[in-house]
């Protein structure tokens, strides 16, 4: 089975992450879609709680954002 990140070529998954460094939330927000449903389920899997699950995937996206700026894309191998 493919990763979600193997799922999308280099040039969207580099333009997804350079926009969400500069600050631009509809990368962030394809970033969101392309992983939150993925994250959910490994949650939910540890879980057991569709509340919890969600607040957890929530919190996971908020750090995200918040350490974006510093973050440096060393290519998909890092996923």
């Amino acid at each position: 089975m493919k990763s979600i990140v193997e799922e999308i070529d280099d040039a969207q998954l580099e333009s997804l992450i350079h926009g969400t460094k500069e600050g631009d939330e509809n990368a962030f927000r394809g970033i969101f879609e392309l992983l939150s449903d993925r994250i959910y389920g490994y949650v939910y899997s540890r879980v057991r709680n569709k509340g919890s699950s969600l607040d957890i995937t929530q919190d996971i996206f908020v750090k995200l954002w918040q350490a974006m700026p510093k973050f440096e894309y060393q290519g998909r191998e890092a996923f």
